[in-house]
């Protein structure tokens, strides 16, 4: 049996997005093309989305996009990706960009051209002059340079340098770099179109020596930077070298233009659960599922989700839980339970997307009534009255009747509490009560593989 060909777990072509965001990337690439046009210098584009949104695939599909509509269209920039995490550890924002622009440079026009080995010329003089850059900025704000001090330190035969001489000649130096980039990427070319990723995930003074250097040395025409940012965790980083700052001014001073990444519609986000069920639920010669997930199952955890406003890394983690949960053989594939599978999908969709709310499950510390209106505050009426029912009739202790409509009432519903509503729940549960306790157990235990 052939096996159902399952899209890469991190897509890197809008063939395979199923958050449909190849539209949004045209508007903003047409809005940068435009825009480039007026500001002096380089345009700063921040793109901002929480952690786990997407934001690296989102960079990947574009880049690929864009890498093959140059194939025709040559006038449109020449995109990178630098992934701002990854050089963190050499401690020197400007090398890490400059190479990049080196390569693109190479590749473009090959190696051994007067040009190229002139702009690597330029790169390697600023590089050595510029070593520590981001650390100078930083030095500045603290009144001390910790390279610099310790290369003193150390070094007590060689005589020390004209500062003012080696002052000089770095500047002279960056002004090389930035005639060398106006050159390679200014007016009359197609530019650069430079795509950082994970700038809030490194350490706040490598943060902010990136923003620095990117507005001090690249701000050349041509280069167009977009920063794909969580902005609250970049916002942290920046009050703890600042302390209390207004970060939106602060971050005003780098970039021209702050957008926000769109959320997945609800068709989207359907399409990106029907993924994760098929790549995490059943692999054939690997996994067999217990559970059949219907389209309804799809729709009201589609609904669960977008309440809760989960990323796609978060409900990327609800289904890898859930495949755990369903795992089965091949004799029981697909027998589970309507009302288990259900149960499954909604705490762990509420262990990833609300941890208070599942710790409280697992203590057994929230009321019936507590909970109905947690789901109530979420959801629609008709929604929140049938998670809220399969959440009673799974539960260890069902209230008598007289307390159901009361309870019910309270929290709402108009849907009745009485036990002639609950035949089909009875029957999804198999007739037995008090599954939920030992469900969400099972969830906690996956965390501890116990």
């Amino acid at each position: 049996m052939t096996e159902q060909r399952i899209p890469p777990l991190t897509v890197e072509s809008f063939d395979d997005d199923a958050l449909k965001l190849q539209p949004f990337a045209k508007r903003l690439e047409d809005f940068i093309l435009v825009e480039r046009h007026f500001v002096d210098g380089s345009l700063v584009v921040s793109l901002g989305a929480p952690f786990g949104s997407g934001k690296t695939t989102f960079l990947k599909m574009w880049k690929s996009d864009l890498d093959s509509r140059r194939k025709e269209t040559t006038s449109l920039p020449r995109p990178l990706i630098l992934n701002a995490w990854e050089s963190d550890f050499c401690g020197d924002p400007f090398l890490a960009v400059v190479s990049a622009l080196v390569r693109v440079v190479e590749e473009a026009e090959g190696k051994q051209t007067e040009g190229t080995k002139s702009f690597r010329a330029a790169a390697t003089q600023a590089a050595w002059f510029g070593v520590g850059l981001a650390n100078s900025f930083v030095s500045s704000w603290s009144g001390l340079d910790p390279i610099a001090a310790g290369n003193f330190a150390t070094d007590k035969t060689e005589p020390k340098p004209d500062i003012l001489t080696h002052y000089n000649e770095r500047l002279n130096s960056l002004e090389h770099i930035r005639a060398e980039l106006g050159r390679h990427f200014g007016e009359g070319t197609p530019g650069a179109l430079i795509l950082v990723d994970e700038l809030d995930r490194c350490r706040p003074e490598y943060a902010i020596g990136y923003l620095e250097t990117i507005k001090h040395v690249f701000g050349v025409k041509g280069l167009m930077f977009v920063l794909a940012v969580d902005s609250d965790r970049l916002a942290a980083s920046a009050q703890s070298v600042f302390g209390q700052l207004n970060f939106d001014e602060f971050y005003r001073k780098f970039v021209h233009r702050s957008v926000s990444m769109p959320a997945p519609d609800e068709e989207c986000s359907a399409q990106l659960i029907s993924r994760y069920v098929r790549r995490f639920l059943e692999r054939e010669g690997i996994r067999v599922s217990f559970a059949k997930l219907e389209n309804h199952h799809v729709e009201s955890a589609v609904q669960f989700m977008r309440a809760l406003k989960m990323t796609p890394r978060q409900v990327q983690e609800v289904f890898r839980i859930a495949g755990h949960m369903f795992a089965g053989t091949q004799e029981n594939r697909g027998r589970l339970l309507w009302c288990l599978v259900n149960s499954v999908l909604l705490f762990s969709i509420i262990r990833v997307g609300d941890s208070k709310m599942f710790t409280s499950l697992k203590n057994n510390s929230i009321t019936l009534e507590q909970f109905g209106k947690y789901l109530v505050g979420l959801l629609n009426t008709d929604r929140a009255a049938w998670w809220f029912t399969l959440y009673v009739t799974g539960s260890a202790e069902i209230p008598p009747d007289s307390e159901l409509e009361a309870i019910y009432s309270k929290v709402g519903l108009a849907s009745s509490g009485n036990r002639r509503d609950f035949g089909q729940f009875h029957q999804g549960w198999g007739h037995r009560s008090g599954r939920i306790p030992e469900i969400i157990s099972k969830i906690e235990e996956l965390q501890r593989f116990h």
